[in-house]
């Protein structure tokens, strides 16, 4: 999934370009405000600033200051450095948020 919302919505970001197509550009997604889900945390931690709620679909999400922020991935390598935890897997593969 790129963009979570509604189809007014989208239609406010795009742009018409001169082939008459829609587009929306880049930078209008990336200073889009992150929304929590709406699934059930399964468990949840706090260490330093940090909030690392696990939601019931397994993905890791990562609260700094109270604020979620996204991705989770780069907040959790720096986590895992700082407490000298592996981010790799037993087959060597970098772990994801999941």
């Amino acid at each position: 999934m790129l963009l979570d919302t509604s189809v007014v919505e989208v239609k406010q970001l795009m742009k018409e370009v001169s082939t008459g197509n829609s587009c929306i550009t880049l930078i209008k997604l990336i200073n889009q405000q992150v929304k929590p889900r709406i699934l059930l945390n399964i468990k949840e931690a706090i260490w330093n600033n940090y909030k690392l709620v696990e939601l019931e679909n397994g993905t890791i999400e990562v609260f700094l200051n109270n604020e979620l922020v996204a991705p989770s991935k780069p907040y959790l390598h720096d986590i895992a450095k700082e407490l000298g935890i592996s981010i790799l897997n037993g087959n060597g593969n970098p772990f994801n948020t999941r």
